[in-house]
């Protein structure tokens, strides 16, 4: 424990990464770092590690009321049981997953700018998809994790920070729309 602790002082001391005090060094006869003359490349720096980057589309279901379609998201995962939009891998799938999976029809979706969220261990590129007008459809109001949610409810969920940023954009009422 002694020798361990009198390491770290003397790297926290004399043997600095920047400016090593090798002429102070009671150890600098028997370094092989100076002997060799690599101080100054020693210690080297870790290579950077490259971030991951993860995409994915959310769509923007606006009904004819203004109201957007959210979904809660699994209990384990990203935005654990958040309530979140609807999200497909494809782009040019979004209208025959918005009529398979929720029984919504939809007309063309307007592609709005992408954006990137990055997370400590990812970078997510977003893709929104807005489909606005759509007819309110019983089927989600049957399923206790989908809701139409109009801007005054939107305070009183739990919405990932990217995905409110985004709805307070584009929920007509808000100072951003």
């Amino acid at each position: 424990a002694d020798y361990t602790q009198a390491i770290m002082d003397l790297g926290a001391t004399l043997c600095t990464p920047r400016r090593p005090q090798c002429e102070r060094c009671p150890v600098a006869e028997h370094c092989t770092a100076r002997r060799e003359g690599i101080t100054a490349l020693i210690p080297e720096s870790k290579p950077k590690r490259v971030t991951p980057t993860r995409s994915t589309t959310m769509l923007i279901v606006r009904d004819s009321e203004n109201r957007v379609l959210l979904e809660r998201r699994p209990p384990t995962g990203v935005w654990a049981r958040l309530w979140s939009l609807p999200e497909i891998d494809d782009t040019a799938d979004a209208i025959h997953h918005l009529d398979m999976r929720y029984a919504v029809r939809a007309g063309e979706p307007e592609a709005l700018d992408p954006f990137v969220h990055t997370f400590s261990h990812y970078h997510l590129h977003i893709t929104p998809l807005l489909l606005a007008g759509v007819a309110n459809v019983d089927r989600i109001n049957d399923d206790p994790d989908r809701r139409w949610i109009a801007k005054a409810q939107l305070d009183t969920l739990g919405v990932p920070a990217p995905v409110r940023t985004l709805l307070e954009s584009l929920i007509p009422g808000t100072p951003n729309a």
